[in-house]
């Protein structure tokens, strides 16, 4: 995300897309993102392929406990984010996407900062 000029890209499928490849396998779905790579870019796989350092592929379908799921912004998403951010007793805390209220506006992004901040609130309490 702009300011930072870090190399990294993120993508996802959800909805039906994703429900259809799961179980894939993580050699189908780099195949298939370096592939939409290809065609985003006007490139050939091979030129992707060749400027790829490392990848990670997480299906999130198959992932316990997450099941595919994703949020999205309601009407008390605000009231619920504040509730979700408040540690239970200083022993439960919460981290994710739907959680974060931060600038980071992608899924992945806001994950990462939402779970940073989780990190800084344990700090402070348990040092």
């Amino acid at each position: 995300q702009s300011p930072a000029e870090s190399c990294i890209l993120a993508g996802w499928l959800g909805g039906p897309g994703a429900r259809a490849l799961k179980n894939a396998g993580d050699s189908i779905l780099h195949r298939l993102a370096i592939e939409s790579l290809a065609n985003i870019f006007s490139k050939p796989a091979s030129f992707i392929t060749s400027a790829l350092v490392a990848y990670k592929i997480v299906d999130w379908n198959i992932t316990p406990y997450v099941n595919g799921a994703y949020s999205y912004a309601g009407v008390r998403t605000k009231e619920a984010r504040r509730l979700l951010q408040t540690p239970v007793e200083n022993t439960l805390y919460f981290a994710g996407e739907a959680i974060s209220s931060g600038k980071a506006p992608g899924a992945v992004e806001a994950a990462l900062e939402s779970a940073w901040n989780v990190v800084q609130a344990m700090d402070t309490v348990y040092g």
